[in-house]
């Protein structure tokens, strides 16, 4: 099946990744934008400790109401989000995207209140040095169909909001035509398919 093919269901993405259980190794070709259909390279490559910028492709279990830290509460109908962050702590994105992907004990960023009432359909990634969460969130927003969730997930920055509601997920190819419009050599974008052991 082809990238643009994944658009017929939401994102493109198989059943197991709305259950949790994503493979998070995986090499990365520096400099220009590439998908890859198996993120783990033969190498075993792994993204623990690998410092990067990862969407989360959510969809909302139903419509609710949600209290999201300081911001209070906000209303989230829209089918599908699109919630983008960075990774450059200890355990870089492997670590970052095993926190999104479980329950949150408790919660830390403005997206574990949205992770209660919604389920991952898809991660996308890149490794790479440079914090691109606010590149590819302005990308985002001029997806169509796409409306920004004010003020969501950007305190750190003045972007008005990592997080995109919209009523389709987009495959890979168009956001990264999306990216490419607005900056060229961009990294990589891989997308996280293969089961893991957690």
């Amino acid at each position: 099946m082809s990238e643009e093919a994944g658009e017929s269901r939401p994102g493109g993405f198989p059943g197991w990744i709305a259950r949790g259980r994503l493979d998070v190794g995986g090499g990365v070709a520096a400099g220009r934008c590439t998908v890859s259909p198996n993120p783990m390279s033969s190498s075993g490559d792994s993204l623990h400790g690998a410092p990067g910028t990862y969407a989360l492709l959510l969809e909302l279990e139903g419509p609710a109401e949600v209290r999201v830290g300081r911001l209070g509460w906000i209303r989230f109908d829209s089918p599908f989000y699109l919630y983008f962050g960075s990774a450059f702590g200890p355990g870089g994105l492997g670590a970052r995207l095993k926190h999104h992907l479980q329950p949150a004990r408790r919660a830390h960023w403005h997206v574990d209140y949205l992770r209660e009432v919604t389920r991952v359909r898809g991660v996308w990634h890149t490794r790479d040095p440079e914090r691109l969460e606010c590149t590819w969130a302005e990308a985002a927003s001029k997806l169509r169909d796409g409306r920004l969730v004010p003020c969501f997930g950007c305190s750190d920055c003045r972007c008005r909001s990592h997080l995109l509601a919209i009523d389709r997920l987009p495959s890979v190819p168009t956001f990264r035509r999306q990216l490419h419009a607005l900056r060229r050599g961009c990294g990589s974008i891989r997308r996280l398919r293969r089961p893991c052991p957690w």
